[in-house]
């Protein structure tokens, strides 16, 4: 009887750390998916329209989230930067370097269209 109760127990605690780990696993995936929305709205909705040019893009990640960044930045005098660069790595590090790598550009460009 006891060696019955025993297995029923360690049954009871194996299906709880299995639940943790699903709920731990479940929580994951919806910041992946949270972190992936934010990550496709700093990118550029669309090209921009430049006289004699065909410009398009398109954004194809491995995992949920990464390194792809791209950017059409308008200067001073109708000039354009086009940024295009894939950071080391993939998943959540190479996208807040890419958010990092987005900010510091867009910081760069204001400073100098103010100047």
């Amino acid at each position: 009887m006891i060696i019955i109760i025993d297995s029923q127990s360690a049954q009871v605690v194996e299906n709880a750390r299995l639940y943790q780990e699903e709920q731990a696993y479940q929580e994951s995936l919806r910041e992946m998916e949270m972190a992936s929305g934010i990550q496709k709205k700093m990118l550029p909705s669309s090209p921009p329209v430049i006289g004699g040019y065909a410009i398009d893009r398109k954004n194809l990640t491995a995992q949920s989230v990464g390194g792809d960044y791209y950017d059409y930045i308008r200067m001073y005098d109708s000039k354009w930067l086009i940024c295009l660069a894939d950071i080391s790595g993939k998943g959540m590090s190479a996208a807040l370097l890419m958010s990092n790598l987005q900010a510091i550009l867009r910081g760069h460009v204001l400073r100098k269209n103010d100047s």
